[in-house]
């Protein structure tokens, strides 16, 4: 019993972490710490973080020195995020894609995988607050659907734009777009 309690102990505490997150970053103390970072050595460091024993995780980047003004904490569980929700919905041959990329005035972000994608019907709630694809919460998955509402507030306080596209056992690929 008391690896249960642990567990339940554990997914509060995860669940509190991310509402506190959300209702700081809709407060006054919630702003950004924006420090001149390099982002591709911070995709790395996300990457070998999480690097999982199922996953594939692909990263190409053509420019070698990408900066942007950007809260590095945030934009860290913003990537973490899309990267585990990638593992976790993912089929057993898991290849993830991440693309990172400048233009004139922006850099761009993929995290693509092959997994067994989200309904279409779905995709316009799936930034609400709590919303979950799977209603049953199994332990397999877990999670709040808190993740995805928190990554639009990092990622629209930094001035840019999150976006997802999906086909149902095709996979599903996450575009952000920040300026620079």
């Amino acid at each position: 019993h008391k690896t249960n309690i642990n567990d339940d102990v554990n997914t509060l505490d995860g669940m509190l972490t991310e509402l506190l997150e959300s209702a700081r970053l809709e407060s006054s103390f919630g702003k950004l710490n924006l420090v001149h970072s390099n982002l591709l050595q911070m995709l790395k460091h996300v990457v070998t973080g999480l690097s999982s024993p199922v996953a594939n995780i692909q990263l190409t980047c053509k420019q070698q020195n990408i900066f942007a003004e950007v809260d590095q904490m945030r934009l860290e569980i913003v990537l973490k995020n899309l990267i585990n929700n990638a593992i976790k919905y993912a089929k057993d041959d898991l290849t993830i894609e991440i693309d990172m990329q400048k233009t004139a005035n922006n850099v761009q972000i993929t995290v693509a995988d092959n997994g067994r994608g989200i309904p279409e019907t779905e995709l316009p709630f799936l930034f609400e607050p709590f919303y979950r694809v799977d209603k049953s919460r199994s332990k397999k998955t877990g999670g709040f659907g808190l993740g995805l509402s928190i990554c639009k507030q990092i990622i629209e306080a930094h001035k840019g734009t999150i976006e997802i596209q999906s086909e149902q056992d095709k996979g599903t690929t996450v575009f952000i777009s920040l300026p620079i």
